[in-house]
């Protein structure tokens, strides 16, 4: 009398199915990661490579007890924007923005120094920004510090002032050819506009692009849209 059943396979190595097709998957995996691995060592000596490596780091030090929001960097010189997390009974230039110089620092490692309130380089000394922040705080007492960026030769701070997120006001400065930096004024709504997601312009279409019909189409300057409907086949 046989032990082998007669209905297991016949042919089918020990630990079943799964095990085979998990032990062909390892194998292939292994084989694919080392063929990419070689293509990837060919390739810096094929088309040159430049590599990154971190040189320092440093901690930027403020006032107050704060949460960051934002950094950007002008010139030589670092912003960095925040919120303090205190309730204070009037709100400073220097509740939000702190300025920094890199410096050399011990060797090759670079510092980072807050930069001194008579350096010409602190444009938050500026008395037409002092202005135009505090009124901006004593009008809006719920404004927040949302984002800072530098875009076509402007330095803007927006500021939530409202329930909505288009609810903003942002202060704008104009940053020179030589890095210096001048307040402009508090009215960079209409610069403050994130790029779009898309790298083409969207055509509306109107009642007057659409061809009606047995098929009808919409037409799109010299291009015609159809729409394609399925239909079940019995």
């Amino acid at each position: 009398m046989s032990d082998t059943s007669d209905d297991e396979p016949q042919g089918t190595p020990a630990g079943g199915s799964y095990d085979l097709l998990r032990r062909r998957l390892v194998t292939t995996a292994r084989e694919l990661s080392d063929a990419a691995a070689a293509i990837d060592e060919r390739r810096p000596r094929t088309f040159g490579a430049s590599r990154v490596a971190l040189r320092g780091s440093d901690r930027l030090r403020t006032e107050v007890a704060c949460r960051a929001r934002d950094l950007v960097r002008v010139g030589d010189v670092l912003v960095l924007g925040y919120n303090v997390s205190l309730d204070l009974a009037t709100i400073t230039p220097e509740h939000v923005f702190a300025l920094y110089r890199r410096g050399d620092g011990d060797g090759a490692t670079p510092a980072l120094t807050p930069l001194a309130e008579d350096d010409p380089a602190n444009f938050l000394a500026d008395a037409a920004f002092r202005e135009e922040f505090d009124k901006l705080y004593r009008f809006f007492g719920k404004a927040r510090f949302v984002d800072m960026r530098v875009a076509g030769g402007q330095l803007l701070a927006a500021f939530q002032i409202g329930d909505r997120l288009d609810d903003v006001s942002v202060l704008r400065w104009a940053i020179d050819p030589d890095g210096s930096v001048s307040f402009v004024d508090g009215r960079g709504d209409r610069d403050y506009s994130w790029p779009s997601a898309q790298d083409f312009d969207w055509i509306a279409c109107t009642r007057e692009d659409q061809i009606a019909g047995a098929h009808p189409v919409v037409q799109v300057e010299d291009a015609f849209l159809q729409r394609q409907q399925r239909r079940q086949v019995r």
